[in-house]
Parts: C-alpha cells; sequence; structure tokens
C-alpha cells in the first residue's frame, strides 16, 4: 500500500514563486494550477480558523507567503478594464501578440472572449462595451474575429 505524498511548504514555496514569474500575479486558481490553488486555500483556512485540522500556519510560514505577495483574501472580485488593458499590454511585450488562449492564460482569455461577444451583441447581459473601451483595446492590436489555430498532427 503506498502512502500519499505530500508536498513540503517550501516546496510550495518554490512553486509560487514560480507561478508568479510565469504569471505575474499570485491569483492561483483550480484552472491554472489545481494542487496550488489547494494550497493556498489551506493557507488562507489555516490562517482565518487557527487550530483547526489541517496544515499548520507559523508565524515564519505567513511571512514566507507575505514576502511572496500572498493574497490572504480569496481572489473573488472583478478585475478592472483598465487592468484587463495593463494584462494585454504585458501579454503582447511578452508574446509578440494578443492571440491570449485559455492555456495561456485563462482569465484574460475569458475577458478577451467577454469583449468579442459584447461587441458582437450590444445590450446582452456581462461586460460593457464603450467607444472609449473598443478604442483602447484597437489602439493595442486586439483581434475582435476570434483566431480559430489549427492543430498539425
Amino acid at each position: 500500500m503506498s502512502k500519499k505524498q505530500h508536498t513540503s511548504f517550501e516546496k510550495h514555496i518554490e512553486q509560487l514563486q514560480a507561478f508568479k514569474e510565469a504569471h505575474g500575479h499570485l491569483r492561483v486558481t483550480p484552472t491554472l494550477d489545481t494542487k496550488l490553488a489547494a494550497f493556498c486555500g489551506h493557507m488562507r483556512h489555516a490562517r482565518r480558523k487557527p487550530g483547526s485540522p489541517g496544515m499548520i500556519i507559523t508565524e515564519e510560514r505567513i511571512k514566507a507567503l507575505d514576502e511572496l505577495g500572498f493574497e490572504w483574501n480569496e481572489q473573488k472580485q472583478h478585475t478592472s478594464f483598465e487592468k484587463h488593458i495593463e494584462q494585454l499590454q504585458a501579454f503582447k511585450e511578452a508574446h509578440g501578440h494578443l492571440r491570449v488562449t485559455p492555456t495561456s492564460d485563462t482569465n484574460l482569455a475569458a475577458f478577451c472572449g467577454h469583449m468579442r461577444h459584447a461587441r458582437r451583441k450590444p445590450g446582452s447581459p456581462g461586460m460593457i462595451i464603450t467607444t472609449d473601451r473598443i478604442k483602447a483595446l484597437d489602439e493595442l492590436g486586439f483581434e475582435w474575429n476570434e483566431q480559430k489555430t489549427t492543430h498539425i498532427i
């Protein structure tokens, strides 16, 4: 019978640092990294309810997470349009294009899809598209038609 292998706290810190370098933030979601998102949830829970069963949180661990810029509150709020524009600009600088896929950045790809939908169907529920928002996206070189990629096997 094999025992379930546990990842050390230090290893999780290394993974969080690598995640931050890759994504530019520490908003780890299950779609981006299931195990790391669970670790983040355990840390938040352990700090909110000290003494409850589960992961132990110490002052040293809190300090290590704080030094990374760990968000102790769950990220439920919506990202502003302006923040998305900043993220798109950073994506373009890093990749040389704005073909954001769910694999490259789940949240940013969803934003792009919402913007396309809002422009195609004004007045439908969801994000609001204004002429100023269209102009800001156009200035970045945003592609309003979805980019269908062909996979060659």
